[in-house]
């Protein structure tokens, strides 16, 4: 569905959620060692623990907690061009640890004009300590944010096709402002 924009309309924008695939686009766990699954290791370490934790609760923690490891630290930097000739501008949205579902709560975007050429590029990453992990870049066209728009609240965009299935979706808040004739 194209939604066309007659005029430029001011407003804030915030990226509030995305969805992230469960693993790599080479199968491989976010985080872990040299992206492999910490797996054989752990049964190593939960089977030298039986010996002086006969309950096993030492080694389920263990397991348990080497589990979240393998869920990506997920940052991104937002970058809206209103596609007018002026220049772009960013935001950073901090790192959410342990998720394939974060959310943010800001920064955004305040007191942007949208029109027929604006788009909003999200670039997404995986925070490791030694090197990030590329998650994917998502755009949102003018059509998407004058949808967002026109909802009112938050909207669900899918997002799988642009970045080879690793992020399947990114929630837009588009806040109407006040609209400058063209």
């Amino acid at each position: 569905m194209m939604l066309l924009l007659a005029c430029v309309h001011v407003v804030d924008i915030t990226l509030t959620a995305a969805e992230v695939a469960p693993a790599m686009a080479n199968a491989a766990p976010w985080d872990g060692p040299d992206g492999k699954s910490a797996g054989s290791a752990l049964n190593l370490l939960s089977g030298a623990l039986s010996q002086v934790d006969p309950t096993g609760q030492l080694g389920g923690a263990i397991v348990g907690t080497a589990a979240s490891m393998t869920l990506p630290d997920v940052a991104a930097t937002a970058t809206f061009d209103p596609g007018d000739g002026t220049a772009p501008s960013t935001v950073s949205l901090p790192v959410v640890n342990d998720s394939l579902s974060p959310v943010w709560t800001g920064p955004g975007f305040s007191r942007v004009a949208i029109g027929p050429k604006s788009r909003l590029s999200v670039v997404f990453v995986d925070r490791d300590l030694s090197s990030d992990d590329p998650v994917g870049t998502v755009v949102l066209t003018a059509s998407d944010l004058a949808l967002a728009r026109a909802r009112g609240e938050p909207a669900v965009i899918a997002a799988a096709a642009q970045t080879s299935g690793q992020v399947l979706s990114v929630t837009v808040s588009v806040a109407e402002g006040s609209e400058v004739k063209r």
